[in-house]
């Protein structure tokens, strides 16, 4: 969804090296992690340490290649990254960044807090209004933690930062499903529906097919951008008959 937004609000250009980089290794990661849940419809400690050690390989290649970039390249791509972290808005200034650490400490104590407050909210919510928790989950749990990437996938793509968008669009799925799952799996068994697999895994594969098709062409435009959006909300609306009939 947030690539589709993107691409709505203006065509997005997807680099050669986010293709074969990125792209590929979300498609693989989906694929993976959708036939292992499928298996026995559990996700066990076992599971979680493949998870994680899938993801070693995708991160040292990110940094090898990003190392490799020639001084010019990072000192421009930094600069377009900086640019992205502006208070964006009527206040018309930029934020200026002195120190790295402290911006990253501060934005981890707020993440944490609003994660927080976030979890216990929904939870409330589903309780008050006696409402199941997967569904929650799969709406306002879904759509939650995705908001801070929304609002800079937006943004980024109004400012023209477009490798921003691709990357750190994609870079949230993979680390998704194989760090957040991973981390998740190692605390104890993850038992699934049968939702799951009739329609969460064959959703999710098709999208992420429909979406590495569009980068392959190498521009997100509006086309592909509402596509993939009214893919998302077909999926959501599929994934929550089941769950609000009762059919689990």
């Amino acid at each position: 969804m947030i690539l589709g937004l993107a691409g709505i609000i203006r065509p997005i250009s997807v680099p050669k090296h986010v293709v074969t980089r990125d792209g590929i290794f979300m498609l693989v990661a989906t694929i993976v992690v959708a036939l292992i849940a499928l298996e026995d419809l559990k996700l066990t400690p076992r599971d979680g340490i493949i998870f994680l050690l899938l993801f070693v390989p995708y991160a040292v290649n990110v940094y090898a290649q990003e190392k490799q970039l020639a001084l010019r390249e990072r000192k421009k791509e930094v600069e377009s990254i900086s640019k992205t972290l502006v208070m964006f808005g009527k206040l018309g200034n930029q934020f200026v960044i002195k120190s790295g650490a402290m911006i990253f400490g501060v934005g981890c104590l707020f993440l944490i807090a609003g994660s927080e407050f976030f979890t216990n909210g929904i939870l409330e919510i589903a309780s008050n209004l006696n409402i199941s928790d997967s569904f929650i989950g799969i709406t306002l749990g879904a759509l939650g933690p995705s908001l801070p990437n929304l609002v800079v996938a937006l943004q980024a793509s109004k400012k023209g930062f477009d490798e921003l968008v691709v990357s750190q669009s994609i870079g949230s799925n993979i680390f998704t499903l194989f760090v957040t799952l991973g981390f998740l799996s190692l605390l104890g068994p993850i038992s699934l529906t049968n939702v799951f697999q009739t329609i969460t895994a064959p959703a999710l594969i098709i999208v992420t097919m429909f979406a590495f098709l569009f980068l392959l062409t190498g521009k997100i435009g509006k086309f592909e951008g509402i596509v993939l959006v009214l893919l998302y909300f077909g999926a959501l609306v599929a994934e929550s008959t089941p769950t609000l009939f009762g059919w689990t």
